[in-house]
């Protein structure tokens, strides 16, 4: 069975744009376009699936239902009647620096519109959800090949083949990580997260059987790891306590008595003293 490629709906609009264009151009296409090429049984069967135009069929024709419905059915009347999200789906092709953030993030099935907030913040671009949903569609569509599909596909085709594919199952923060967005660190979920992770491998490397060495080796490292994590996470909240401690030490007092009058405090007019040569003087006067 022919692997999928992730610019599928761009093939189909090459193949309806020219039915007579050879694989071979289609080919060539695709490396021009930076797509990678196809496997080279994919082609004869997407060519064979899809159905043939209605009579009369005009792509070039917004007015002629037929032919709308067709390219709507086959989900490629963008290409034939491009709107905005087009043209910057179109414009990412042109800028290596957006495609590759735009090919990472899609991957990672982050939600697009805070993305590409926070992507256009930092790096002064202008992404936009419907632009990356349209390059998604016809470009890198990544929805429609599972896991396998996509190893099979970016094996030995590209040098972030290892982020590409850890992107795919990773977590948001991870993803936000490859993208160089800027994320707040809870330091405490963070040793949290250590001792869980050291936990589950010292669980799996206990199920190994008989005892090597190099399970001994695990074991060994694998529990220093969890009491350390322990230790900085009991440190952690010592020293929390610590600074509540002294916070509550530091509390200011309120005594319960009504405070002296002003004219009290300051019999001669004002508490310092100050200006009352000026004042006879001007007495005097």
């Amino acid at each position: 069975m022919p692997s999928k490629h992730p610019a599928a709906n761009f093939i189909k609009y090459l193949i309806i744009q020219n039915p007579t264009l050879a694989d071979a151009m289609i080919q060539r296409r695709l490396e021009e376009w930076a797509f990678l090429s196809a496997d080279p049984t994919l082609l004869p069967i997407m060519r064979a699936e899809i159905p043939a135009p209605p009579a009369g069929f005009n792509p070039a024709d917004r007015t002629h239902r037929p032919s709308v419905r067709y390219l709507r059915e086959q989900q490629v009347y963008e290409m034939f009647h491009p709107n905005d999200a087009l043209n910057q789906a179109l414009d990412l092709l042109s800028f290596p620096d957006q495609r590759l953030v735009a090919e990472q993030l899609l991957l990672s099935r982050l939600d697009l519109k805070l993305t590409c907030k926070l992507v256009n913040a930092k790096q002064n671009w202008h992404l936009t959800e419907e632009g990356l949903s349209m390059y998604r569609h016809y470009f890198w569509n990544v929805p429609s090949m599972t896991f396998d599909e996509w190893g099979r596909f970016l094996f030995s085709r590209t040098s972030y083949y290892e982020r590409y594919m850890s992107l795919l199952t990773a977590p948001p923060k991870l993803a936000f990580y490859h993208l160089r967005i800027d994320q707040q660190i809870d330091s405490k979920k963070m040793i949290e997260d250590v001792q869980r992770i050291a936990h589950e491998a010292l669980l799996e490397v206990r199920e190994k059987p008989g005892v090597p060495i190099d399970k001994v080796k695990s074991i060994n490292l694998l529990g220093k790891v969890v009491i350390e994590a322990h230790n900085a996470l009991a440190t952690s909240d010592m020293a929390l306590k610590d600074t509540l401690k002294q916070f509550e030490q530091w509390r200011m007092e309120h005594p319960q008595i009504t405070p002296p009058s002003l004219l009290k405090l300051a019999p001669a007019g004002n508490f310092s003293g100050s200006g009352l040569e000026e004042k006879k003087t001007d007495l005097k006067n």
